[in-house]
């Protein structure tokens, strides 16, 4: 992921470069192991592109979560190994995208979350079933 100036924020744009180059890993007999990584050291991904949905209608929104959704999909369908190289923040639907990776390496910078639950928005990649299964889940809970 390549947006730099916006934490790597993944638009419908970015989500529809990943789709297809994701397809085209899923049939290259060639490829060996597949890294996500977001541009410069900032951010893996900050999540989805808020300022994009605020443009659209819900529909394009519900468009955009499918697509994020196909993505996450298409990801878990890939037989090599993939690894997200996580450095800076890690949310939303960057959380979401590393999850679905088989190994993920985070340098000490890296900060991850899903604060979309907080702006009232749907976790498309089901972030947090995948988060439960990954972590385990708890008798007990801790804030900060």
């Amino acid at each position: 992921m390549s947006r730099p100036h916006v934490f790597n924020a993944i638009s419908a744009d970015v989500l529809n470069r990943l789709l297809d180059v994701l397809r085209a890993l899923r049939d290259d007999n060639t490829v060996r192991v597949v890294v996500f990584r977001g541009s410069g050291e900032r951010a893996f991904a900050s999540g989805d592109d808020i300022n994009e949905f605020v443009r659209t209608s819900p529909f394009d929104v519900l468009a955009i979560a499918a697509r994020l959704r196909a993505v996450t999909d298409i990801t878990t369908s890939i037989p090599n190994p993939i690894t997200a190289s996580i450095a800076g923040y890690c949310l939303g639907g960057g959380f979401e995208l590393a999850l679905v990776c088989d190994i993920r390496i985070a340098a000490d910078t890296a900060h991850f979350g899903l604060p979309e639950i907080k702006l009232g928005m749907q976790l498309a990649g089901a972030g947090t079933v995948r988060l439960t299964k990954l972590a385990g889940s708890s008798s007990h809970v801790c804030y900060r």
